[in-house]
């Protein structure tokens, strides 16, 4: 596995907040990250949400 730096909480899962400038970007700039990565085991309609709010995030960061 490659460190990709990017900023993990106490049980691994990656940081990434709703709320940020672009949702759920990482500490990394051009890293965004959603779903059970962020949650942990969930349900797949959460992972769904979380999909598309990194999208909307994603495409915010790029088209800014």
């Amino acid at each position: 596995m490659v460190d990709a730096g990017v900023e993990l909480d106490s049980r691994g899962r990656v940081l990434a907040v709703d709320n940020s400038n672009f949702a759920l970007q990482t500490n990394k700039q051009n890293i965004f990250a959603g779903g059970d990565m962020v949650l942990g085991s969930d349900l797949v309609v959460t992972a769904i949400d979380q999909g598309r709010k990194a999208a909307i995030g994603i495409l915010d960061f790029v088209t800014k």
